[in-house]
């Protein structure tokens, strides 16, 4: 078998073009996941209210006068992933029309890529500081 031919570098870059077609299935495939995304934090959070009282969390708190950190993790998780998962929702719907593509892009490597997982770690924390408080 011959070695492989090694290709000579010219300097060019290569750009991948899509046709517009292909860029409006993307978009409007972001723009479900988006909107899934919304509706979900939504529906959980405000409109389903998975009720707290009932819970056997709910009921150590009250016995025992601690602090409520299930509440807040819920809260920072919900209403944290409904705020940033909307604000990429309206800036995604903004750059569809060809507006402040630059700004959308930071939003999506930045916010989706970095605060929103942070956001959730910090939820998983308090759920963890709250089994640690029922369990001790």
């Amino acid at each position: 078998m011959s070695e492989p031919q090694m290709m000579e570098s010219t300097g060019k870059v290569y750009i991948e073009e899509f046709s517009s077609g292909e860029i409006l299935q993307a978009d409007l495939e972001i723009f479900g996941a988006l909107l899934v995304s919304v509706l979900y934090f939504t529906m959980n959070e405000i409109v389903w209210k998975n009720s707290f009282k009932d819970s056997i969390v709910a009921s150590y708190v009250i016995a025992y006068g601690s602090t409520d950190y299930y509440t807040l993790a819920k809260t920072i998780g919900y209403y944290g992933g409904l705020a940033i998962t909307g604000t990429a929702l309206v800036f995604h719907i903004i750059a569809m029309f060809g507006v402040l593509n630059s700004i959308n892009m930071i939003i999506f490597d930045w916010v989706l890529g970095f605060a929103y997982p942070l956001t959730l770690v910090t939820a998983l924390i308090f759920f963890f500081l709250q089994a640690e408080q029922n369990y001790d």
